[in-house]
């Protein structure tokens, strides 16, 4: 008979266990990134990501953040996240307008003062003497198919992260770069 109250207690507690509300239900803190506490270029090293400048396009590699050091810790809210490389060349061309059957020239943006942003991660990068730039950040899902957005003085353009590689802008970006 004291079996019975018992059963019916353990059917009471994972009943209600199992019918919490969303907003009622636990859930794992949100990411947080600290840039100054993660060394993302000895990360990215570590995760074989290092690649030539010229190399473009978008690249992502999974781990495991109690696996990896570099500013996570060891053993306290281990998850998976992504490392996101992004390798670009931002030029602009030397006439405005769809010129699409007539040669233009173009010339690279040099700056140190490219800012982006994907969701909630930005930062600030740079350009080379080529226009070749580098963008990276940490994210807790697979942002390929989010939107970068490239801003440059008062100029922007949006793209798809997966998408970045080559990209050549108006003249007004030429203007703003002279």
């Amino acid at each position: 008979m004291i079996l019975y109250p018992l059963l019916i207690f353990l059917m009471f507690a994972v009943g209600a266990c199992t019918s919490m509300k969303p907003k009622d239900a636990p859930s794992a803190p949100a990411f947080t990134y600290e840039e100054e506490s993660v060394d993302l270029p000895r990360l990215q090293s570590y995760l074989n990501m290092d690649r030539d400048p010229t190399d473009l396009g978008y690249e992502e590699k999974a781990f495991n953040s109690c696996e990896v050091g570099f500013g996570f810790s060891s053993s306290h809210n281990c998850r998976e996240l992504y490392l996101v490389v992004v390798h670009f060349q931002l030029q602009c061309r030397d006439s405005n307008g769809t010129e699409s059957s007539i040669a233009y020239s173009v010339r690279p943006i040099v700056s140190d003062q490219i800012r982006w942003s994907v969701g909630s991660a930005k930062g600030t990068t740079m350009t080379d003497d080529e226009g070749y730039g580098q963008v990276r950040w940490i994210a807790s899902k697979s942002p390929r198919e989010q939107k970068l957005r490239l801003t440059y003085k008062e100029n922007f353009l949006i793209l798809s992260a997966g998408d970045v590689r080559r990209i050549v802008t108006p003249r007004s970006w030429c203007e703003s770069n002279y």
